[in-house]
């Protein structure tokens, strides 16, 4: 069965990713929004990539000593 919903495409820069997410996280602990499933599932997604941003920021810094 064919969805109704609209989808769009959107592409974004590393810097506007993570400031959506510190956006997000803000409004979360706040308690000022209450994302649904759907909602969730996308901030989930949007978090997952920001990680592999910082992960990949900070992979070049050796933190041996």
């Amino acid at each position: 069965m064919k969805s109704d919903k609209k989808t769009y495409g959107l592409a974004l820069t590393e810097k506007q990713l993570l400031f959506m997410v510190r956006c997000i996280e803000e409004a979360q602990s706040t308690q000022s929004i209450h994302p649904d499933a759907e909602e969730s599932d996308i901030i989930r997604r949007l978090g997952q990539r920001a990680d592999e941003i910082e992960d990949k920021r900070y992979s070049d810094y050796d933190l041996r000593r």
